[in-house]
């Protein structure tokens, strides 16, 4: 690894940190907590990590036979069910709260209401949604901020992939001096992400050419951007996203899998029907559209960074033979007095030297949220060890 080194000298240091909090996900009576027993159902569906399939679609609990407020027989099951944690913390979450029928275990759920049981709530975790609370504004807001994203890719000389996916528009002033714009609005990538899964494309139809046709990768690395630079992206932080946009619930470019839940609805407890975006082998809402969705998204890391052509960044920018999935970043020299170094390397060694072989070829809701948590990762690398100007 070819390095180049150099001494600062550190005078001050002032981090504004801007921090969003995502409470502001709960809603409903209980939100996550000890209700649902006898009384009003929590809203833990936008808050709490669910029991789900491969496809991302939570898994109903077994239909039975269950007693309603009266004492009466009703029927009950087919309830959303809460992953079990802190299992090893009992006063946490006392041993009968957590049902081991399945694997992982789940939390005991009132059958009737489909509620958390009274006092299992130490047992559920609520997804960390960080700053991509950003994902509730209107759909105006996301149509504003599209359309800049719009105008600065068109009037781009060429638009290129950072080290974190990131599109980059640049543009070639006459006296050869070229500007260079990174797309790093969290609100500005989720009208990404959103646009993509509405359309297939971004701009007017058949959209602009970007430099990765796979529009899954792209829509992923808006999801990853949109998101905070700490925290995770999961299966469940984007199967509630979709929700949360809308986009469970009107055409998409993916087809939907849909199943059968109980819960309460204006006072009753009835069947409803969810439904889910399927990032499987699936049809799409919208046909004809004017770019088809692969079959599968088939996502692998080593692939997304490796040292061939068209992994990230896109084009690469280092001018070596081996410079296909490497970057530069900034690290701590070890001399005793406050000096670092610039190092150029693979980015799978410098973020990822624990994993840097993950695969998903199931072509399923896993590998994307995979695509979207790398990117995040790789920008909270760069944040962390940024690049002097």
């Amino acid at each position: 690894m070819r390095t180049r080194t150099f001494t600062f000298t550190l005078v001050a240091a002032l981090v504004a940190l801007l921090t969003f909090s995502g409470s502001g996900f709960a809603k409903g009576p209980g939100g996550g907590g000890d209700g649902g027993g006898d009384g009003e159902i929590p809203d833990y569906g936008d808050l709490i990590i669910l029991y789900r399939d491969i496809d991302g679609v939570p898994i109903p609990s077994p239909e039975t036979t269950a007693t309603d407020p009266d004492g009466l027989p009703a029927p009950g099951g087919l309830c959303w069910q809460p992953i079990a944690f802190n299992v090893e913390d009992t006063e946490v979450c006392p041993a009968d709260c957590v049902v081991e029928y399945s694997s992982p275990p789940v939390v005991e759920v009132n059958q009737y209401s489909c509620g958390v049981a009274d006092g299992c709530s130490g047992c559920t975790q609520e997804v960390d949604f960080g700053r991509i609370n950003a994902a509730r504004s209107p759909e105006d807001v996301f149509i504003r901020q599209l359309e800049d994203v719009v105008v600065n890719l068109a009037i781009a000389d060429c638009i290129t992939l950072d080290p974190a996916g990131r599109l980059v528009a640049s543009t070639v002033a006459d006296d050869g001096t070229v500007t260079t714009s990174t797309i790093d609005s969290p609100l500005q990538n989720l009208a990404i992400y959103r646009e993509l899964m509405l359309t297939g494309f971004i701009g007017a139809a058949p959209g602009l050419d970007l430099p990765d046709d796979n529009i899954y990768n792209t829509a992923a690395r808006g999801l990853g951007t949109g998101s905070g630079k700490t925290g995770e992206v999961n299966v469940d932080m984007v199967a509630y996203l979709n929700s949360i946009m809308g986009l469970d619930d009107v055409p998409t470019i993916l087809g939907k899998l849909c199943e059968m839940y109980r819960e309460e609805v204006q006072g009753t407890i009835q069947l409803v029907e969810k439904c889910y975006l399927n990032y499987g082998p699936a049809t799409s809402d919208i046909l004809p559209t004017p770019v088809t969705p692969p079959a599968n998204y088939l996502y692998t890391r080593s692939g997304n960074f490796s040292t061939i052509e068209q992994s990230l960044p896109f084009p690469a920018y280092i001018p070596t033979a081996t410079s296909y999935g490497w970057f530069e970043y900034l690290a701590v020299l070890d001399l005793g007095l406050p000096s670092f170094q610039i190092l150029q390397g693979p980015i799978l060694n410098a973020v990822f030297p624990d994993s840097p072989f993950v695969e998903f070829d199931g072509g399923n809701i896993g590998g994307f949220a995979q695509a979207a948590d790398d990117t995040r990762a790789v920008i909270n690398f760069m944040h962390d060890w940024p690049m002097p100007d």
